[in-house]
């Protein structure tokens, strides 16, 4: 059978857009009737979706930003790149030219050390390779301490001197797809966050509890808001709105004061519950189907062309959201499904909860009729997509040709005679 092997050196127990793409590319490429492999970090300690086993074979920080001072940044690249070559060598020993591998986190580091894999293999038993690109080029973790996107365009173009036509590209966003193309790097196809996870269904019955229920869930740090949470959860209590919180996801900033803060506020108030450790898929999604409203009290400024998994999984729910005015969010705002907030302050996300709490029923119809749109526009995406990284698992195989040419011969020499 032929075998997708997801590469995903970042994904960790925690609930955000690694953890569910990791899942989503097993159940998407299952799916298809292909063999599943997820190559993790050591620190994964959950199951993807609770189907796919996880094959923990990855130690290193593949994801950090490297080191400001330029000689020592070049230095730890190129030994994090062996690193994850390295890693990379023994399970994929047995890949086949029908397999595909896939990079579910595209970075210098894992571009290069992927490239470096390949180029100690037998160019005929290459799998084909599909490469997400998450980021925008600039954004790029490892791009920062070289001063220059050279290093990622040559590292694209390794691997297309390696792969050839086997290898896909493919973008969370449409503005991300548009700016790795303007770098010559090929067609790059949109692929969003949510088209790799297992199916969210719209909540068409979904009735807003009393008080509401604000979810604030993902991967948090300061650009996306973590710092400003407790305030804004003792804002809110200030302006006398009667809600309930729950913060979910597991890898915070454990060492932050906003983080103690939280998990006080949490231990105190019967209306704040804290969660650090969702175990598994089928956990998160019901946080997240539970609630009434969702806050993304993300950076304007970070978040002017990210893209954001957590905002793509409430409009597939036809869950109202809180957000920053930015692209990922304009479509919802525009549709009234979402509300956007001006300043990144706890008074400006406040003013911005606190109108979407008074506004909820209102709020929850437009949802749900977004909702319709956004599932079919996943599902359009999907189409176009899966069928680049399946399509070769439906061609005949040499052998099957080499017969069905010589059984039309047959037929032919029949005819003639």
């Amino acid at each position: 059978m032929t075998t997708a092997t997801i590469i995903d050196p970042a994904l960790q127990n925690y609930a955000g857009h690694h953890f569910t793409a990791a899942a989503g590319w097993g159940a998407a490429v299952q799916a298809n009737g292909l063999d599943v492999r997820v190559l993790a970090h050591k620190e994964c300690i959950v199951e993807a979706a609770g189907t796919v086993p996880i094959e923990k074979i990855f130690s290193g920080g593949f994801y950090h930003v490297a080191p400001a001072e330029e000689k020592e940044a070049w230095k730890r690249l190129r030994t994090m790149q062996r690193e994850f070559r390295n890693a990379l060598a023994k399970p994929l020993m047995q890949a086949r030219p029908s397999d595909i591998a896939i990079l579910a986190h595209s970075t210098l580091v894992t571009l290069n050390g992927v490239a470096a894999w390949a180029s100690g293999m037998p160019r005929q038993q290459l799998p084909r390779l599909v490469a997400w690109l998450m980021m925008r080029p600039q954004d790029e973790d490892f791009v920062v301490p070289f001063g220059s996107i050279d290093c990622l365009v040559a590292a694209i173009d390794r691997l297309r001197a390696l792969f050839g036509d086997r290898l896909t590209l493919a973008g969370c966003t449409r503005e991300v797809c548009r700016q790795w193309e303007g770098l010559n790097c090929g067609a790059v196809h949109f692929l969003p966050f949510t088209a790799l996870r297992p199916p969210l269904k719209a909540r068409s019955s979904h009735t807003v509890s009393s008080p509401p229920l604000i979810v604030s869930i993902g991967h948090f740090g300061v650009r996306k808001g973590l710092n400003l949470v407790p305030a804004l959860i003792k804002e809110l209590d200030r302006r006398g709105i009667r809600v309930r919180w729950t913060i979910g996801g597991s890898s915070f900033e454990i060492g932050s004061p906003a983080f103690a803060e939280i998990a006080r506020l949490a231990e105190s108030q019967p209306n704040v519950s804290l969660v650090t450790s969702p175990k598994g898929l089928t956990e998160y999604d019901n946080l997240v189907k539970s609630a009434d409203l969702a806050i993304l009290p993300y950076s304007p400024e970070l978040y002017k062309e990210r893209g954001s998994g957590v905002a793509e999984e409430a409009e597939l729910l036809g869950l109202p959201y809180v957000a920053p005015k930015v692209a990922f969010s304009a479509e919802a705002v525009s549709a009234g499904a979402a509300l956007s907030f001006e300043e990144w302050t706890v008074e400006g996300i406040a003013s911005a909860v606190v109108e979407a709490v008074n506004k909820l029923p209102q709020l929850s119809r437009c949802a749900a009729n977004h909702a319709l749109r956004a599932q079919e526009q996943l599902r359009e995406a999907r189409e176009k997509f899966l069928p680049l990284i399946c399509r070769e698992r439906r061609r005949r195989s040499p052998r099957r040709r080499r017969a069905g040419r010589a059984a039309a011969r047959g037929r032919h020499h029949r005819h003639v005679a």
